[in-house]
């Protein structure tokens, strides 16, 4: 099949706008995607962080029941301490 210059040309000419809008359209998504994509990073960071900060007070939590057990039974031993210094006195 043979065409002409001036077919092949108009063809070209007329497809060229086309294609330069898809472009840009598609240029125009991507952007957006990348936006996107970023934006959902940030707020998957944002979770984690949120996530840690949860663990961390569970600990905390842990360690100052911890700690108030500890607390009571130093104070039971002083007391049995005093109490036995005073009967053997």
């Amino acid at each position: 099949m043979k065409m002409s210059l001036s077919v092949v040309m108009d063809i070209i000419n007329k497809t060229k706008e086309p294609l330069k809008v898809m472009t840009s359209d598609s240029d125009r998504y991507a952007k957006k995607i990348a936006d996107i994509k970023k934006a959902q990073s940030d707020d998957s960071a944002a979770l984690h962080l949120i996530d840690a900060y949860r663990l961390m007070s569970k600990e905390a939590d842990k360690n100052t029941l911890s700690l108030n057990e500890a607390t009571e039974k130093l104070e039971a031993l002083q007391a049995k301490e005093k109490a036995a210094a005073q009967a053997g006195v």
